[in-house]
């Protein structure tokens, strides 16, 4: 036994997925642009319809990591009600995916808001330039967005310093060579028959290797002597070879 206004929901729901279906061909071919505003209304609220369905279970917590969460008939008649009726058509889709009732898809928009705001606060603001046209009569101004670094989280910048480069990186490699050196005895030490490794496929190098390819880096960071060059040439070399990769993927395309 189901009330009327369960029946009717429910109904609602069923249509607007049925119209989001039908449209699914003109979308594809033409765009969103070429939809009436009534159409794109049943777009918007059939994807947030759909993300709504799904729901975190309680026997999957243990796979998901999510909190499974229970709704009870009331609140999930009252969600797809007023989504269906356009209550919610300004909160974004993400917001209605994986939660239980209608007050957690609130929550999740807030904070899927304050992140959009953290983010755009990260990249910086605006500044408006004025240009002009070739004849001097028309000016507009042009919003360009800067990167501010200031707002920026803050690292260690990079030695411009050559012999601070070469203690640097260094250190790193002598760090990476001590690590593989502790892991080389553990292994070592579980004394596994017949040198087969710790499972079918697991190869790791025994100390007598890492000790020589150490030697082999040591040699070749030795003979160089000047890394920012280096470094610069080998990023200017890197952004040569992209950019024709580009190229070359958009006379493919054309």
């Amino acid at each position: 036994y189901i009330g009327r206004m369960h029946f009717r929901i429910a109904r609602a729901v069923e249509q607007c997925l049925l119209s989001y279906k039908q449209l699914q061909d003109i979308i594809a071919i033409l765009g969103m642009d070429e939809l009436s505003e009534e159409d794109r209304l049943t777009v918007y609220r059939a994807r947030k319809i759909s993300r709504f369905l799904s729901q975190p279970f309680q026997v999957a917590e243990v796979f998901t990591g999510t909190k499974g969460q229970f709704v009870s008939l009331a609140d999930t008649i009252k969600g797809f009600r007023d989504i269906i009726n356009g209550k919610y058509d300004h909160l974004p889709e993400q917001a209605f995916y994986m939660v239980g009732n209608i007050d957690m898809v609130l929550t999740k928009a807030d904070e899927i808001a304050e992140e959009v705001a953290r983010t755009k606060a990260l990249g910086g603001g605006s500044e408006e330039k004025e240009t002009k046209s070739s004849g001097g009569q028309k000016s507009e101004k042009k919003v360009e967005k800067v990167r501010n670094g200031e707002n920026l989280i803050p690292v260690t910048k990079p030695s411009l310093n050559n012999e601070e480069l070469r203690k640097e990186l260094r250190e790193l490699a002598q760090k990476c060579r001590d690590l593989d050196t502790a892991q080389a005895k553990e292994i070592a030490s579980q004394k596994i028959p017949d040198g087969q490794g710790i499972a079918p496929g697991w190869n790791f190098p025994k100390q007598t290797q890492i000790d020589q390819e150490f030697a082999d880096w040591e040699k070749v960071f030795n003979e160089q002597t000047d890394f920012i060059d280096t470094i610069k040439a080998h990023i200017e070399d890197a952004t040569i070879r992209h950019n024709q990769q580009k190229e070359e993927e958009r006379k493919e395309l054309s």
